[in-house]
This record gives structure tokens, C-alpha cells and sequence, in this order.
């Protein structure tokens, strides 16, 4: 990036407006913009993992855990969540409020979880803030009024059993629309392809 010159460029919060477009079956984002932070690479503290390196099953699961334990707090509307998340995320109370309000708007009842399926290690991700390991988990949701999900968290391994939410980009779609619709199966998988 220009403005960082020789020192490396790491990005920030990003910002954007998504919705979905029915008439064509797609999930639009609009309005992106995003911070970024310039650092010098020889004092960077943060390093790549080796190519090779893979998670123990026992890193799995911890990370399972915590990710279980942030779907809970949003589940809950609990702002607790928000110090789960990485500070260069720069989440206020007020976006944790539309994380949970995204996260519940479309329910018709309150019995259900939110729970994550582990998807996949990651290391030296390209696009990642950070070097190192990161799980990807896409998110399970079965209140009712909630036909399925989009999308994923992808969780930063910042050393071993120490993690925090790197991204959160899950939408959930509601029973509602698609009824309203009509939509196939094959339609559904096209709201999430972007």
C-alpha cells in the first residue's frame, strides 16, 4: 500500500452494508470501506506459523470451545462477546447490538442455539490482519424462523489455547423469506455465493 511506504500494511476495520437482493438470489455488500495500519515488519511481534504446521486435536477442540462460548454470548445478547473479538476490529456496543440484532431479528421462537461447525485450519491466511493459524467455522442455527446461515467466523490462533474472533461474517436467513419466495435449495446457495 502507498501510504505506508517500506513500512508493511495491516488491515483494519472494515465497513460495508449487506443485503439480499431476492430478484436475483444474491447476497449484495455495498459501501466498503476499511482502516488500516501501517507497522514496521522488522518489529512486528506478530510471526507466520511454518507451511507445515497443524492444530493437535486437543487446539481444535479448544478453539471449538471458544467459539462456542462467543455464539453463546451473541445467542444471549451478551456484550461480554465483544472482548472476545480482536481489537483492530474496533467493535462498539452499538455494532455487538446489530451483530445480535442480525443474529436474532428473524427467530419465531426462543428455544435453539447457535452452534459452530469447525471447518478448517488456516495458516498465513493471505488477507489475514495478522500472520499465524486460524480456524474457520461456519455457524449452525436452529431456532425456529431461522432456515440456515451464510458465511463463517474465522478465529485467530494467537498462541497455543489463546484465541480471538479475527472475522465474523454470518448472515442468517430466515424461514420467512424463503417461504415468501419460493426459494429451491439451489436458490438458498445462491444467497451465500457472493
Amino acid at each position: 500500500m502507498r501510504r505506508c511506504g517500506k513500512l508493511g500494511t495491516r488491515f483494519g476495520r472494515h465497513y460495508f452494508d449487506s443485503r439480499i437482493d431476492t430478484a436475483r438470489n444474491v447476497m449484495l455488500i455495498e459501501n466498503l470501506r476499511q482502516n488500516f495500519f501501517c507497522f514496521d515488519p522488522a518489529t512486528d511481534p506478530y510471526k507466520p506459523v511454518p507451511a507445515d504446521w497443524t492444530a493437535s486435536a486437543s487446539e481444535t477442540a479448544n478453539v471449538t470451545v471458544f467459539v462456542t462460548r462467543f455464539l453463546d454470548r451473541l445467542n444471549r445478547g451478551d456484550a461480554a462477546g465483544m472482548a472476545m473479538m480482536d481489537p483492530i476490529i474496533e467493535i462498539s456496543k452499538a455494532d455487538w447490538d446489530g451483530l445480535v440484532k442480525g443474529a436474532t431479528q428473524g427467530r419465531t421462537g426462543s428455544a435453539g442455539t447457535l452452534t459452530p461447525k469447525f471447518v478448517t485450519w488456516s495458516n498465513n491466511p493471505a488477507g489475514a490482519a495478522y500472520p499465524g493459524a486460524y480456524a474457520f467455522f461456519s455457524v449452525i442455527d436452529d431456532h425456529p424462523g431461522i432456515e440456515g446461515t451464510c458465511g463463517g467466523i474465522m478465529v485467530q490462533r494467537v498462541r497455543e489455547n489463546e484465541y480471538r474472533i479475527s472475522q465474523y461474517d454470518v448472515q442468517f436467513i430466515p424461514t420467512a423469506l424463503v417461504e415468501q419466495r419460493g426459494l429451491t435449495d439451489d436458490e438458498l446457495d445462491g444467497l451465500c455465493a457472493r
